[in-house]
């Protein structure tokens, strides 16, 4: 029996194996045109089993601006501390970091020419003023969003800031559905600048025909709507379910122009 290998025990495929078996057998294809047939449902169910994040990240407080529940005096000391630091941005969002991608607060603090715009909070921006009258300079508050007085001037704020758009939103799914189209040829490929995201790779010949689908983004398995185990066993079982519905449907149309000759 040809392998799929996705991350999977066989013992959890045996209902896919079984429609690959009816495909041989009722439908008489051969066994390459079988194994090509049931990696496309696969990865089409990987694909429709994978989330697509949302466009923008989620402002949050700055995690060293609290002190959790059971926090030691130093602890809660060191927030206190962190929260009256007025370097620190009070704000930010959690992002992907270094080279292996660990989620961490990224702060959204600066902006604007020389860091003239900071943001204290979520609704207005503050705009840094130095003239002859204020040598030492103040921030001056300003509402965030359209100007009062000319609706075409967007005034800068947190909510928009350039650091909340996630660059690659997609990524995941999009592996899958270029896996979905190459399980007859094979390759590798690089989506959305994710330098060989995902192989396709595809061997064995007439006699043991074998489709390998490897996906090397990281956070794949963080990616699908369900976690664990329970993401590929419920992918399979929609990948078994789909081929079952196209076999019924070819036998059908088989009986139907059988009975109209």
């Amino acid at each position: 029996m040809p392998v799929i290998r996705v991350g999977i025990d066989m013992g959890s495929a045996q209902n896919l194996i079984a429609q690959m078996e009816r495909a041989q057998k009722e439908l008489g294809k051969d066994l390459t045109d079988v194994v090509d047939w049931t990696a496309r449902f696969v990865a089409g169910s990987l694909a429709a089993s994978t989330k697509i994040a949302p466009k923008l990240r989620r402002i949050v407080r700055n995690p060293l601006f609290k002190a959790g529940k059971g926090a030691t005096k130093a602890e809660r000391a060191a927030a206190r501390q962190a929260r009256n630091d007025k370097r620190r941005a009070p704000f930010g969002v959690m992002a992907p970091t270094g080279p292996d991608r660990v989620m961490a607060f990224r702060p959204i603090y600066r902006s604007g020419e020389f860091g003239k715009i900071r943001f204290f909070d979520k609704k207005t921006m503050a705009w840094f003023t130095r003239d002859a009258a204020n040598p030492k300079g103040r921030w001056e508050k300003i509402a965030s969003g359209q100007d009062v007085a000319n609706p075409e001037i967007i005034v800068p704020g947190i909510m928009n800031d350039r650091r909340r758009k996630i660059g690659r939103r997609g990524l995941a799914k999009k592996s899958w559905k270029w896996a979905e189209t190459h399980t007859r040829r094979g390759g590798t490929a690089t989506i959305s600048q994710a330098r060989d995201a995902i192989t396709v790779s595809v061997y064995g010949g007439d006699i043991n025909p074998t489709v390998r689908i490897t996906n090397r983004l990281r956070y794949i398995e963080d990616a699908f709507k369900t976690k664990g185990k329970q993401a590929v066993t419920s992918t399979l079982a929609r990948a078994s379910e789909k081929m079952r519905n196209r076999i019924n449907d070819r036998l059908e149309k088989m009986r139907t122009k059988a009975n109209a000759s």
